[in-house]
This record gives C-alpha cells, structure tokens and sequence, in this order.
C-alpha cells in the first residue's frame, strides 16, 4: 500500500511552493516521497519532479490544434492524461529512490507520492476527470488526502471567506477523499490585524458563521440578506469544512499540517513516531533523542519538535496579528540557538572522527 497528498488550489494558493517545500522538509526528516507533476501549464517547477505530465502532452500543441484556450485545454489534458492512464501507472509502478536511511546506492520502491494539479478549481468541483484518476489510482492500493490550499488574506473579506468555505465544501463532496482545508501564506496576515473583525480560529473552526451576517449585509444590498443566510445556513447543516494553516518556511507549520495529512491517510511511519514522542517528552535534550533512536535528521530538526507542543493557534494569531514584530525578534533568536547547536554537533561529530582516523593510522 502506498500513500500521497493530492494538492489542489485556485492559482496562486501556493501549490507548488508547498510542493517544493514538502520535498525539502521530507528529505530533512529521512521519510520517502517523490513529487509528481500533473499541471501541463506550468512553464518551470523548482523541484525534481519524478513523474512530469508534460512528458505525455504539451498545452501548447492542445491549444494549437485543438483550437482550445487555456483553461479548455488544461481540461481536455486532464482527459487525455485519464484516457491513458496506463502511462501513469506504469511510470508510477517503475519508481525507485535513494533510501534516505540507507547507503547513496541502495534503492526502495517509492510508498508515498505528492500530486502537483493544476490551479483550474473546476477540475475538483465540476469536471470528473480529476476524480476518475484519483478513483483509479486508488484501485492500484493507493491511500490518498486532498491538501486544498487557499489564500490566507482572502479570509479578511466576510464575502470571499463564504465563498471559499462553499468551494472547499463543493470539491469534498465531489472528490470523496479525506481532505485537508489550507489557509496558505499565513505569514502574510502580518500587518492586516486591524482589518479582522473576528479571531484567526473564527475563520479556521468555521462554526457560528452567523457573525458574519452583519458584515455580509453591509456588503451588498438587502435583497441578498436571504441568500447571505442561506448560504451560512447551509455550511453549518453540511459542518464539514475546517481550516490548518501554513507557513511553508517555517517547521513547525509544516510539521503540525504533515501529522494532519497523516492522520487523515492512516500514515505512521518511524517519523511519525519520533514526532509524538519528542512532542510528549519534557526533556528534549539531544541526549535522550539520540536514545530515543532519531536518526541524525531528526536530531538537526530538534527545536521543531521542541516547538510543537505549543504550535497553537492562539501562537499563530499572536505570531502573525497581534505580535509580529515580537515574534520576529523571537525567531531569530531560536535560529541562531539552532545554528549554534548544529555547528557545535558538526565540530563535535569532526573532532570524533579525527581522533578515530588517528587511532586507525598508528602501527598495531
């Protein structure tokens, strides 16, 4: 059985910069995953993509011949990539990496995959193509969770936060996946406390919507009042949509949204072991992680994992609306503790291996 995160979003939440992301965060605590690209538009990625749909289909020549414009096109690509889906699987079932917890030439059969989609919101609202691979490639024994990102500024205004808590609800009930909702680009509320009218967790826990109501009225004109109330009446009945919100550049925001992708698909790896632990542990000291069995990438990610117990989002609505200039001051003096403790390991690691070469160099 293999795992994966399907990363969905309107353009510009952020979904390739996640990807991107996730691919270092998971090469930095040892766990197995490779990003495959299935967005036929995107003109660069800056990751290394192990699968690239633009191997199969190139928009361009869809366009050109097909007489379709960009967005017709992409859809028509998705199609195309369902019709011949034996080159997929195929591609998927010939996947090998480097073991990060074993030597440079030893290989493992890949077990967790990350789909980059197009930004198109009507591939996971509308159209079926989308939900037809997902489909199939869960047949093929593979567990996988929607990761839908979204704009966190986007949340300040009462009328587009309704319309993006019914479009998360719209591609939940077409998708059929367990799914995770995204607020993106957390860091830049950061100066746009004054215009929220509500707490952070307001708009993450998406419940009494009807708070917004005011706000909504004094936004349009009386006539839309009964749709206004409608349309909160109808996400409260559905009550399935909540947010977690992300910083991609910050570990302990990608921490806490990787161990929810993980407990949405069923995931627990040693990684996912070395995190509870570490987070349920008061003393946190290098010592004890190195008895606890971290490997040498969890021990560098110590103060992640020592920030997680606390990772909140009271923290992340005082980090990013109340305090920023504060916390900003805090985190750099956390990274430099981190780079201290690091290159205090690197000498210490050094001296260590000197001292054996010179034991291994005198005669016997």
């Amino acid at each position: 059985m293999g795992f994966g995160q399907v990363i969905i979003g309107p353009p510009g939440s952020g979904k390739t910069t996640y990807c991107w992301g996730l691919q270092q965060y998971f090469k930095a605590i040892g766990r197995s995953a490779v990003i495959i690209n299935l967005d036929p538009a995107v003109s660069e990625i800056p990751y290394e993509a192990s699968i690239d749909v633009r191997e199969l289909i190139d928009l361009q020549d869809v366009m050109r011949y097909k007489n379709l414009g960009p967005n017709g096109s992409i859809l028509f690509c998705l199609e195309y990539i369902e019709t011949h889906f034996d080159w997929f699987s195929d591609k998927l079932n010939s996947l090998t990496q480097s073991d990060p917890q074993g030597s440079s030439t030893s290989q493992v059969e890949v077990d967790y995959i990350v789909l980059d989609l197009p930004g198109q919101i009507e591939l996971s609202t509308d159209h079926q193509s989308l939900k037809n691979i997902l489909h199939r490639l869960e047949k093929l024994d593979w567990r996988l969770a929607v990761v839908q990102l979204t704009d966190a500024t986007h949340i300040v205004d009462a009328a587009k936060y309704i319309s993006i808590v019914l479009l998360n609800l719209k591609a939940m009930l077409n998708l059929g996946l367990p799914h995770i909702n995204v607020l993106s680009k957390i860091d830049l509320l950061k100066g746009l406390g004054e215009e929220f009218k509500l707490n952070l967790d307001f708009y993450t826990d998406v419940q009494d919507l009807s708070y917004l109501l005011p706000i909504l009225d004094q936004q349009t004109t009386p006539k839309f009042s009964k749709l206004n109330r409608a349309m909160i009446d109808l996400i409260e009945d559905f009550n399935l949509v909540g947010f977690e919100t992300l910083y991609v550049e910050d570990k302990a925001s990608m921490t806490k949204l990787t161990l929810a992708v993980d407990k949405a698909l069923g995931y627990y790896s040693s990684t996912s072991a070395t995190f509870l632990s570490a987070s349920q542990n008061t003393n946190h000291s290098p010592d004890n992680a190195r008895m606890s069995g971290m490997s040498e990438p969890d021990l560098l990610n110590q103060s992640l994992l020592t920030h997680l117990p606390t990772e909140s989002l009271l923290d992340i609505q005082e980090r990013w609306l109340d305090y920023p200039d504060r916390y900003e001051v805090h985190q750099q003096e956390k990274w430099a503790e981190e780079g201290d403790w690091v290159l205090q390991k690197a000498t210490e690691k050094s001296r260590a291996e000197a001292i054996q070469r010179n034991r291994e160099d005198q005669p016997s």
